[in-house]
């Protein structure tokens, strides 16, 4: 894949957000663009997968974005209005160049990012 095609595809402006120690509140870590694929209407085999065989009926996204260190398990992706908690992340290949992230999209805003 080209970087000018890579580049092209990252169109949307997310957020990624951090729970602070000892409290309950999210603070924003870093923002960029990111390519967003529903995969739940689409792949169901991969959405199996992540939930180890069983057949879920959550929102899953996978997310794209350019590779970053920042990036941890524990944080959230807030896109427009819409929160999501990540549930996986692959460094393809592990060449440091993107990042795929596996989120679901949380309904119910606890504790919003």
């Amino acid at each position: 894949m080209s970087i000018i095609n890579f580049s092209s595809r990252l169109k949307h402006n997310i957020t990624f957000f951090a729970k602070e120690s000892n409290t309950s509140r999210w603070s924003e870590v870093l923002s960029c663009f990111a390519e967003i694929k529903a995969l739940y209407r689409y792949k169901p085999i991969i959405t199996q997968n992540l939930t180890f065989g069983n057949l879920t009926t959550e929102d899953y996204y996978l997310f794209t974005i350019r590779f970053s260190s920042t990036i941890c398990i524990n944080m959230r992706i807030k896109f427009a209005q819409r929160r999501f908690e990540i549930h996986r992340i692959i460094n393809p290949l592990e060449q440091n160049h993107n990042l795929e992230i596996f989120a679901f999209e949380l309904h119910h805003n606890k504790e919003p990012a």
